[in-house]
């Protein structure tokens, strides 16, 4: 897939991915966890996430229509 603006890297992935650890790996009641990412981009840190907590439920928000489609694209096999 060629993403809209070149390369994307994501920023401060592994530290991102360490503080969220205990909140998306602790089980809860009421359903599935939910992660909302509202800078959703081109999908990195979702797409992190979403490889390290397999069963958590990502909404990604982002007004950028062409970063949406890439990341709808690179986030598919989840």
């Amino acid at each position: 897939m060629q993403e809209p603006r070149g390369t994307h890297v994501p920023v401060l992935l592994e530290r991102t991915l360490e503080l969220l650890a205990p909140a998306l790996a602790r089980p809860t009641r009421v359903g599935p966890r939910v992660h909302v990412d509202a800078t959703l981009g081109l999908g990195g840190h979702a797409e992190a996430v979403l490889a390290a907590h397999p069963d958590v439920v990502l909404v990604g928000l982002d007004r950028d229509t062409e970063a949406l489609a890439a990341s709808r694209q690179r986030l598919a096999r989840f």
